[in-house]
C-alpha cells in the first residue's frame, strides 16, 4: 500500500478490494480507480482527520474521505 497506493493483491489474496470475501479495505487510489471504471468523475475530494483537512498522504493521515462525484 505504501509504495503503490493500492490495496495489495497476492496469489493468496487475488481479489480486488471490492470483490473480496473478507473485510473490504480500500485506499484512496482504489476508490478513484473504481469510480473511473464505473464512469464517474471526481469533482472534489476532501480528506479529514478529526476536524482538520488532510492534504498530504491521505491514505496514512486521513480518517475519512469525502467525495463529490458526477456521472460522465
Amino acid at each position: 500500500m505504501l509504495m503503490s497506493g493500492r490495496a495489495p493483491r497476492t496469489s493468496l489474496f487475488p481479489y480486488e478490494w471490492y470483490d473480496s470475501p473478507n473485510i473490504h479495505f480500500l485506499t484512496v487510489q482504489d476508490f478513484e480507480n473504481l469510480a473511473a471504471a464505473e464512469g464517474f468523475h471526481v469533482e472534489r475530494r476532501y480528506f479529514l482527520a478529526g476536524r482538520h483537512k488532510v492534504s498530504w498522504l491521505p491514505n496514512l493521515m486521513a480518517e475519512v474521505a469525502v467525495y463529490l462525484v458526477s456521472k460522465g
